[in-house]
């Protein structure tokens, strides 16, 4: 009875690891950034990165090397210097944000000079006093996906990311359904991703489920061997 239970656990561990981890509809999109790591070392990628460092004066649109990034809704973008917020790590010395740090229905775009298939950005403070809303990450495909829900802990960075590995994309728009939020973004990581291995990528949490599956083959093996040695 104990060799059957163990015997079928054993199954279903690898069956679930092995459905998660096939093919998934591009883009991906990623909340976490070790997960994001690990789908770029699996292809050759072209990475380019924007700290933020330049100080401008308040306007709606700010060029930077390789994209612009434009503020839709009637607000200002505003360089920020980080040490406003000493509880945030952050890469430099300053981030940009929207002035009076107040998003209000507006809407963050990011248009680059080259079509690309990966983009990530650090997201400083969102949603973090706000008991509802939620931050959007979309692709001019339409292709959209929720990245942050309120409440948020305080003063923290969050992660936000995709891969398209099917399609290029020029522009990527980040859009908050709650008004009045103060949101900072640093760390903009953009470029090409090529996927010459043959490799999927892995959705986001199926790292995990792959190690289950190494559980249950090893699992496998050690049942064999007590099994010969009866």
């Amino acid at each position: 009875m104990t060799k059957n239970i163990i015997r079928d656990v054993r199954k279903v561990i690898m069956l679930y690891a092995l459905f998660t981890t096939q093919s998934y509809a591009a883009p991906i999109f990623f909340t976490d950034e070790s997960s994001f790591q690990t789908a770029l070392a699996l292809a050759s990628n072209t990475l380019a990165t924007e700290s933020f460092e330049t100080v401008f004066t308040e306007t709606p649109s700010v060029n930077f090397s390789g994209f612009s990034a434009t503020v839709i809704g009637g607000g200002n973008l505003l360089s920020v210097p980080s040490a406003i917020y000493n509880a945030i790590p952050t890469d430099g010395v300053r981030t940009i944000g929207i002035v009076d740090n107040q998003f209000n229905g507006n809407i963050l775009t990011f248009q680059f000079n080259r079509p690309i298939n990966l983009f990530a950005i650090d997201i400083l403070g969102a949603l973090d006093v706000f008991s509802g809303g939620t931050l959007s990450l979309s692709i001019e495909n339409s292709a959209s996906q929720i990245i942050l829900t309120a409440p948020q802990p305080r003063e923290q960075r969050r992660f936000g990311g995709l891969i398209d590995d099917a399609q290029a994309f020029s522009r990527v728009t980040i859009t908050s359904t709650q008004t009045g939020d103060g949101i900072q973004f640093d760390r903009l990581q953009f470029g090409e991703f090529s996927n010459n291995s043959g490799s999927n990528i892995p959705e986001p949490g199926t790292i995990s489920l792959v190690f289950l599956g190494l559980v249950g083959l090893g699992l496998s093996k050690r049942m064999s061997t007590l099994k010969r040695n009866q």
